[in-house]
């Protein structure tokens, strides 16, 4: 079982500021190569609404929820294989709390490899989103060397709903590698939030958190 948990984050996309306690993302390996992965966010709205004056609008959501199956394609740097690796991620898209829209689903690949010590993640992910819209979101993630106690990531992404919302983002950060079971994290991003018909959204975020893991299932030792 590996929890990425953010006890503490801060969101300001326009007018509004909310504070993002707590995020968490659940995930468990069922066997080589296969995860099942639950995740979801709660928003807190800071002050007083800006965007919208209607006493209506609500003090917190709960949105970003979903669960999905993960799977490894072909082992590759991130299984201690000196070639790119592989992996796909099938999932559902939970209905949000106090926001509009139901269920949707999405689906990426998720390509890993390495230049040098380097390490970068292509993702692309196709979308159908909460409102049944269809979407596309692709990210390129960059690690600094993996033996490094503390080492550097960014991240460009950015993310589009037919008649909707489009994001661009970048991200840049550290990661504080303890212990193989523990991982503290932390990073600052900046964007751009364009909606239809409308003027675009200039978004500032800020992010803390921890990775734990720890066994579930007990190994049968007869195994090769």
């Amino acid at each position: 079982m590996e929890i990425e948990f953010g006890p503490a984050g801060y969101l300001r996309a326009g007018g509004q500021s909310w504070l993002v306690a707590p995020a968490a993302i659940a995930n468990l390996g069922v066997a080589h190569g296969w995860e099942l992965v639950l995740e979801g966010k709660q928003f807190w709205r800071l002050g007083s609404p800006t965007l919208s004056p209607s006493a209506d609008t609500p003090r917190f959501v709960i949105t970003d929820s979903a669960l999905s199956v993960k799977h490894v394609l072909v082992d590759g740097i991130l299984q201690g294989r000196a070639r790119p690796g592989l992996a796909c991620e099938v999932g559902v898209l939970l209905p949000a709390l106090h926001e509009e829209g139901g269920m949707g689903a999405a689906a990426a690949v998720i390509l890993s490899s390495g230049v040098g010590p380097v390490v970068s993640h292509v993702n692309l992910q196709a979308i159908f989103s909460r409102t049944h819209e269809p979407g596309g979101f692709v990210s390129l993630i960059v690690e600094g060397p993996q033996r490094w106690p503390v080492r550097p990531v960014l991240e460009l992404a950015g993310e589009r709903e037919r008649g909707g919302t489009g994001t661009l983002s970048a991200l840049a950060g550290l990661i504080w590698t303890v212990s193989p079971s523990l991982v503290f994290d932390g990073a600052a991003r900046i964007g751009r939030q364009d909606e239809a018909l409308e003027e675009h959204t200039t978004l500032f975020e800020l992010r803390l958190g921890l990775t734990w893991s720890f066994p579930v299932f007990r190994r049968n030792e007869r195994e090769p």
